[in-house]
């Protein structure tokens, strides 16, 4: 039987298994995504609590990590190695994080601050082009909540529309629809909202669409 070279010891050094969340953060760094979100979201109503590039670069690092609901957020608060290279002294809480998404579900200028946002992301990946391929497509989104309604698939939940870039996959539009909506309703008012969200001089040439679209 071959015995593997590998020497193994105890030690007391802070280890992670999140090693990945650092070149998410760094790239966020080096583009200076926190000044933008400071610059496009309110600012919070009191000294003590937590600003918008606290709050947001916070859900970009979970959503790498694969974070699939608000609890999961302990993942990050719990891993002492990450938030020592990240230097994430403090963290908000799932249910600070909560109210944080149902206040900006109401705040218009909360959800345009996130269109801003992606424009400039999307300006940064798409250079100097000047048209772009859409694609438009229903996603199902499933939930057990009461008020959640059967798509056209029989399944309960949400069908929110997506328009995604051809050649980048990025997302440029997202409009939430209850699950008993039509895929293909009202889908020339949300290939404008998509054609809006867009750099200036950028365009859609093309759309892609399948046939419940």
């Amino acid at each position: 039987m071959n015995i593997l070279p590998y020497t193994i010891a105890n030690t007391n050094d802070l280890l992670t298994g999140r090693g990945g969340l650092v070149c998410v953060a760094e790239l966020m760094r080096q583009i200076g995504f926190s000044s933008w979100v400071e610059h496009y979201f309110p600012k919070p109503g009191s000294n003590r609590g937590y600003q918008p590039a606290e709050v947001v670069t916070l859900w970009m690092l979970m959503l790498h990590e694969g974070a699939r609901c608000l609890e999961d957020v302990r993942h990050i608060r719990e891993d002492k190695a990450l938030r020592k290279l990240l230097g994430l002294r403090r963290l908000p809480s799932a249910d600070m994080l909560g109210d944080w998404l149902r206040r900006l579900g109401q705040d218009a200028v909360g959800i345009q601050a996130l269109v801003e946002i992606n424009r400039r992301l999307l300006a940064l990946t798409l250079g100097g082009c000047a048209e772009v391929t859409l694609d438009i497509d229903a996603t199902p989104a499933l939930c057990a909540k009461r008020e959640a309604q059967r798509t056209y698939l029989g399944e309960q939940g949400y069908m929110p529309m997506l328009g995604h870039i051809e050649a980048t996959g990025q997302v440029v539009g997202c409009e939430f629809r209850a699950g008993n909506v039509a895929p293909a309703d009202d889908n020339l008012g949300f290939i404008r909202t998509c054609a809006a969200g867009l750099p200036a001089g950028v365009s859609v040439s093309h759309l892609r669409a399948d046939a419940a679209s």
